[in-house]
């Protein structure tokens, strides 16, 4: 909560993303708030005053950063393997950071679908750009996709390769 507790008597508050503030309003222990456009630092601050007209010389605030854009994920090797593959990929971009990635396949030449949303998850480790996946049927196609996700969990397309097992 923004409100310390010395403040919460507060008779008057005034909520703004800029200063000065100039909409003064009764105090309420809760606020909904638009955000302003855009991705990025969003920081809402509030004033408060007593029921004698003494107002908080500085703001009380916090901040967010807003990412609504999904990460790019870089490129996708597969080497076959004895009943596995061996899946590597480079490091994904995002202006707020990668948190993980997400690797999904299928048996077959279908891709899984974009986003990672569908196929059987491989576990990563968080950081990791490599995968072996084990018991793979021999002389089968397997199309696999990772995608990078971002640290506010928004998650990229993807990319995709194939591989045959021997």
């Amino acid at each position: 909560h923004l409100i310390p507790a010395c403040l919460r008597l507060s008779a008057k508050m005034c909520v703004s993303f800029a200063a000065p503030c100039t909409s003064w309003e009764g105090f309420v222990t809760a606020k909904a708030l638009t955000l302003p456009k855009g991705d990025g630092l969003k920081t809402v601050n509030a004033w408060f005053e007593d029921n004698v007209g003494n107002r908080t010389a500085a703001a009380v605030n916090a901040s967010i950063i807003l990412d609504t854009v999904a990460p790019t994920t870089g490129k996708i090797t597969a080497r076959a393997l004895a009943k596995g593959a061996a899946i590597t990929w480079s490091q994904g971009s995002d202006a707020n950071g990668i948190s993980n990635y997400r690797l999904v396949y299928k048996q077959g030449s279908l891709a899984p679908k974009t986003n990672c949303a569908d196929g059987i998850t491989v576990e990563v480790a968080p950081g990791t750009l490599a995968a072996t996946v084990t018991n793979l049927a021999s002389k089968n196609t397997y199309t696999f996709r990772v995608c990078a996700v971002d640290n506010a969990g928004n998650i990229g397309s993807g990319t995709t390769v194939s591989v045959r097992t021997p």
